[in-house]
């Protein structure tokens, strides 16, 4: 008896197991840096896009979803292999991808061949194509943000410090403009190569011009030796970033104890505790964007209608689907999807406040 009833259960999970796998697959490619300097990063929205399919396996959803992870290096040239391998090898439904440097290349073969690409990245032209979404807060509203605390603090003299790659340029230029026409001056703006380690004979000429503040938009490790090198040099806090302290690892919080600064919607504080709960790592650039983006295309896929006959829905109906998000509540905060694929979320400033982000009233 015993062993018939062994025997009963087993065929009963294998039935189980079977009604699983017999679910209709959907594919989603995901290309990361998952080496090289930015491996921190791209390790960090890996994660963070396991757990938003974790979240959807736990429950009884209409099909089986599938990450396929690769590493592009954030390198354009192996991110376009991958995207290929994407469309051609592995047939996949949908792409995602990080940041500016390997977006674009993977948004023309995704839009080619039909494929939902969802993005974080800095730069506005990987989206407008119809299978397009790029969730990154916009220049608009992170220029929004602080011309109203300049205005607010009396600002009307900067120097802007940033990193010399093409989202960061592209980013500055903009953001430059919107504080011109609100009557706040860029006194000048100093570009550094991402391996830039001595600062301080540009912050010495920098310094000689007397600006009210500093903006600063740079990655790791440039964002703490430029920090510890500006405090040694002009002996005050006047500086403030776009993103940079807020992405710095969280022992080196301290040391911009006091200082507000512009963050994108990466993450709610709610997100990021349960990010950092679930994984033990802090948060870097656009890890509540991805869960986003892995979270939003797979609700998508569960609630598009497939065509008659068909077994999955099919992109073009699906990316109708996201077109139509609206004031939707997730892990970047609200947000919605504009028609030119562009997920609209808010900037806001915070303040360090014994090591920790404290959202300031504006």
């Amino acid at each position: 008896m015993r062993k018939l009833l062994c025997v009963f259960m087993a065929l009963l999970l294998c039935a189980c197991d079977g009604n699983k796998s017999d679910k209709p697959v959907i594919k989603i490619g995901v290309s990361l840096p998952l080496s090289g300097d930015a491996a921190v990063v791209g390790t960090a929205n890996q994660k963070s896009m396991q757990m938003a399919l974790d979240d959807w396996n736990a429950k009884d959803t209409k099909y089986k979803y599938e990450l396929i992870f690769e590493d592009d290096g954030l390198q354009p040239q192996k991110a376009a292999i991958i995207a290929q391998k994407f469309a051609h090898q592995d047939k996949t439904n949908a792409t995602v991808s990080l940041w500016g440097i390997a977006a674009p290349v993977m948004a023309d073969v995704a839009q080619k061949n039909e494929q939902i690409h969802m993005t974080c990245a800095g730069l506005a032209d990987v989206s407008k194509p119809y299978y397009i979404f790029n969730n990154y807060t916009q220049y608009g509203a992170i220029a929004d943000a602080l011309v109203q605390k300049f205005k607010h603090d009396d600002i009307k003299k900067i120097v802007y410090v940033l990193n010399n790659n093409q989202v960061s340029v592209a980013q500055s230029d903009f953001v430059k403009k919107e504080l011109s026409r609100a009557g706040i001056t860029t006194l000048a703006t100093e570009l550094y190569n991402p391996d830039e380690r001595d600062f301080r004979t540009s912050i010495t000429k920098l310094n000689k011009l007397n600006p009210d503040y500093w903006l600063m938009f740079m990655l790791m490790p440039g964002t703490k030796l430029f920090t510890e090198q500006f405090f040694q040099i002009t002996g005050n806090k006047n500086l403030t970033s776009i993103d940079s302290f807020h992405e710095m690892p969280h022992e080196y919080y301290s040391m911009v104890d006091g200082m507000w600064y512009v963050k994108s919607a990466n993450g709610t504080p709610e997100f990021a505790q349960r990010f950092t709960n679930a994984t033990g790592r802090d948060m870097e650039s656009c890890v509540g964007n991805s869960y986003e983006n892995i979270n939003l295309l797979i609700w998508a896929y569960e609630n598009t209608a497939p065509e008659n006959g068909a077994v999955i829905p099919n992109n073009k109906d699906v990316a109708a689907t996201l077109y139509s998000v609206k004031d939707r509540n997730g892990a970047i905060g609200q947000y919605s999807i504009d028609e030119n694929g562009i997920i609209q979320s808010r900037a806001t400033i915070e303040k360090m406040e014994s090591g920790k982000p404290v959202a300031v009233e504006q």
